[in-house]
Formats: structure tokens, sequence, C-alpha cells
């Protein structure tokens, strides 16, 4: 079992490229934060469910990203897919420190868009809450869309 929290607005997709472990492909991935309960922003990680309008819009976003099963966590979450070979790209490896959203420094921001998703999305994510520093800086680094 895992634990689940309630993530809600405001939102924001965070996207980026990232390298295919599998086939060695270049492909843009997301990552999708919001606030926990009490309003600290925070990273929304295996995310089970979320609400339709937010899916649509990491969808228009990036090429491929829906819900698969993780050997490694043991559940099904919407996760990046590399769109040359269909393998998933984990939230786990994304966001470690030093990985694409795991950033450490303020430059390794500078490749990456946030995209604020307006106000029109209601509801809430269901998935993990992942807290620190790099989305810190990614608000103050990244390009803004």
């Amino acid at each position: 079992m895992h634990d689940e929290e309630s993530i809600g607005p405001p939102f924001h997709i965070v996207i980026g490229v990232t390298r295919c472990y599998r086939c060695g492909g270049a492909f843009e991935v997301a990552a999708i934060a919001g606030s926990d309960p009490e309003g600290h922003a925070c990273f929304s990680t295996h995310i089970e469910s979320m609400p339709e309008a937010l899916l649509d819009a990491v969808r228009a976003q990036i090429a491929v990203y829906r819900k698969v099963f993780s050997r490694s966590v043991g559940h099904q979450y919407y996760a990046n897919i590399c769109p040359h070979c269909d393998a998933l790209s984990g939230d786990f490896f994304l966001h470690q420190p030093g990985e694409l959203f795991g950033v450490m420094e303020p430059e390794d921001a500078h490749g990456l868009r946030v995209i604020s998703v307006g106000p029109n999305v209601n509801g809430s994510i269901v998935g993990s809450a992942l807290f620190g520093s790099s989305l810190d800086l990614i608000f103050e680094a990244a390009t803004k869309a």
C-alpha cells in the first residue's frame, strides 16, 4: 500500500525534455505541481486520479501521458511514456536529485517550461506529494508560459 494525499489548485505543469532509458530517444515529459491542504506548493507524483480538465491540459502539452501499471511501485498511476518505444519514464527517476525535475541549482531549471493551469480546473489530485527546494528553483528560473 502507498500513501495517498489530496493535492489541489493552483495547478502548474512543468515541461522538460528527457531521454528514454530503453531506446535513447528524446521526448518531452510533464510533472504536475499543486498545493497540499495547508497551501504548500508541491509536486504530485504517482497520480491515481486527477480532474479531467487537468489531464486534458497535460495531454495538450506532451505526446503520451497515461495511466499505466508500474512494477516498481506496485500500482497504476499517470505517467510519462516514451512515444518512440512505449517505455514508462517513472516519477521516481524524473524527480531524483540532479535529474530533470530534481533541480539542485537554478541553472538546471532553465530548460524547463512552467505552464499555469487556469482557475477553471476544479477538484484535486489523488497521489503523493513531493516537497523540496526543486519546485521553488523551478518556479524562479524556468520559462513561464
